[in-house]
């Protein structure tokens, strides 16, 4: 989940953009907790700003731990990189300790950014081998969601909200993911 500076920006009913993302985060882990599936949130901004939280499906999440989640903000910049290349080690750990794969990325931002060729080589030979899906969820900034993008290249499945409170579009978004 991106917590660059630009998710303070407001969207419809004054509610900033930031708000928006951690309430789908929560909604995620909430999810998760149900599924009995273990939970990841890596929060972002700039390259050498990232903080996991991790949320093992076996173990309480702890209300100090979620309220903790929800309530980091970075601030600075916004990269893909960083936050992608740790998913994908924690997926390579899960997948060379206990032999899981398939595990799910869903990547929550308002920003785009650029990568580089030989970053985008190893990621998608990173997603053959793991075989994991990438979910991209755009919170009130279409354009960056647009034919063309990185996070178009990135994702599998992507996805522009502009407005939560729209019934019919946070559905579509829940049934995807």
């Amino acid at each position: 989940m991106d917590t660059s500076h630009s998710m303070y920006e407001a969207g419809p009913g004054g509610i900033t953009r930031e708000a928006w993302s951690k309430a789908c985060a929560l909604a995620l882990l909430d999810q998760a907790r149900h599924a009995g599936r273990d939970f990841v949130g890596i929060l972002f901004s700039a390259a050498d700003r990232l903080q996991v939280f991790r949320f093992p499906a076996g173990e309480p999440a702890g209300i100090d731990r979620v309220l903790d989640f929800a309530e980091t903000f970075l601030g600075g910049g916004t990269s893909y990189r960083t936050p992608l290349s740790a998913a994908v080690g924690l997926l390579e750990e899960e997948f060379d300790d206990a032999a899981r794969g398939r595990g799910d990325i869903v990547m929550i931002t308002d920003d785009d950014c650029g990568v580089t060729e030989a970053w985008m080589r190893r990621w998608n030979e990173a997603k053959q081998r793991l075989g994991f899906r990438v979910f991209g969820v755009v919170v009130g900034a279409p354009r960056v969601g647009e034919a063309g993008s990185a996070l178009e290249a990135l994702c599998d499945n992507l996805r522009s909200v502009e407005d939560f409170t729209d019934v019919h579009a946070a559905a579509d978004l829940f049934r995807v993911i």
